[in-house]
């Protein structure tokens, strides 16, 4: 048993009301008040209704407290991106602020205390933006937001629409045209994009150092786990894991286990969903964590589950993608695979070396707090955004 490696609490900006002004009660002050050069940014982001629902179910009467409690709650759990586009952004001097714009309890709730009329919450996200009115609006959900009547509904009320694409792009009338830039952690999206004649940048995904102060100190209670999702876009994972599970087990978690066709053996030790805090806890508390990319990713490395579980002090066991060595050194802060054979054979050599496996896993953690931190990402993002405004 190892424990991860302590990691100092980030500062937090928050935003304060203008007590000139008058507001409908116990809502934020959502008119930016800010020094005339600072710069402004909403990120924009689409939360599972799943994951939503059970978070509200899971705190007592949640549902009745002001907007801003509501949000702070939400973000408070760590779920995907969070508060880690913003709270870097902050660090950096802007004026950064979350809207979760799928959230029908949260924007109903603003839009309530706004006694603003909606026919549906889109309507609501856009008027957020009217009122706001920041200078840049980073979306993450393109396959929702990225049409051309929502984005011409932006367009008015802020200087650069933002966009940021780590997933498959299923929407079939996307108007990439739209998006002043569009950031991406896959190589060959940014190589892509930039051929269609839309600015798109490179910029990897991260890990935020506050999650290891917020779920504190765990043992390895578990030897291998792999945490995750099952869709028709993880056919080759699907088979990977359960060519793995025949000749090693491991714990399982992850939404989507019923799109598994048939009676696949990694229902055996499959334990439900988990998001957020529970999530991080558990890879904390994993001696090795698996990792398989989705289909469409191609030869590119860029998910999460890198940053994740190399944060969290796991010792990360990965497939093999052309860019891995430009993220970590493989051998020294991860371990790759290039076949199921090969990744049978990586975890029981390091099952048998435990020693090994850690040393490996604390290099990896000091790579990821180091180099792969949200604070460092967004500086970098902040560079880029002041470039082009």
């Amino acid at each position: 048993m190892y424990e991860i490696l302590s990691h100092e609490e980030c500062c937090i900006k928050t935003c304060s009301f203008d007590s000139s002004k008058t507001y409908p009660k116990n809502i934020p002050n959502l008119t930016i008040n800010r020094k005339t050069e600072q710069f402004s940014c909403g990120i924009f982001s689409s939360y599972p209704n799943s994951y939503i629902m059970k978070l509200f179910h899971k705190i007592p009467g949640l549902q009745n407290q002001t907007y801003t409690t509501q949000l702070t709650a939400v973000l408070s759990d760590c779920f995907g991106y969070s508060d880690f586009y913003s709270n870097g952004l902050n660090n950096q001097g802007w004026h950064a602020f979350d809207v979760i714009t799928n959230c029908e309890l949260l924007q109903k709730k603003w839009a309530r205390d706004y006694q603003y009329n909606y026919q549906n919450v889109y309507q609501i996200s856009i008027e957020q933006i009217k009122k706001m009115k920041p200078d840049v609006v980073y979306i993450h959900d393109l396959n929702t937001w990225g049409r051309a009547e929502l984005l011409d509904a932006i367009k008015p009320h802020t200087q650069l629409i933002v966009g940021q694409v780590d997933y498959l792009l299923t929407a079939q009338s996307l108007d990439l045209q739209g998006f002043d830039i569009i950031f991406s952690s896959l190589p060959h999206y940014v190589e892509k994009f930039n051929q269609q004649g839309v600015l798109s940048y490179y910029q990897p995904l991260a890990f935020d150092g506050r999650v290891l102060t917020k779920i504190g100190t765990h043992y390895k209670n578990y030897p291998i786990t792999f945490i995750g999702g099952f869709s028709q876009h993880h056919k080759n994972r699907i088979e990977f894991l359960e060519k793995i599970y025949q000749k090693v087990k491991f714990d399982i978690w992850g939404y989507g286990v019923d799109t598994i066709q048939g009676s696949s053996i990694l229902k055996e030790k499959h334990h439900g969903e988990v998001c957020g805090l529970e999530m991080f806890k558990l890879m904390c508390q994993s001696q090795i964590v698996l990792n398989h990319h989705c289909d469409f990713v191609e030869n590119d490395a860029n998910n999460l589950r890198l940053f994740e579980a190399t944060g969290c002090g796991a010792l990360l066991i990965t497939d093999y993608k052309d860019n891995l060595n430009d993220l970590f050194e493989v051998g020294k802060e991860v371990v790759a695979y290039r076949s199921s054979e090969e990744c049978i054979d990586l975890i029981h050599y390091y099952m048998k070396h435990p020693r090994e496996a850690r040393l490996i896993a604390e290099a990896g953690q000091r790579r990821t707090l180091r180099d792969h931190s949200y604070m460092k990402r967004m500086g970098v993002l902040n560079e880029i955004l002041k470039k082009h405004m």
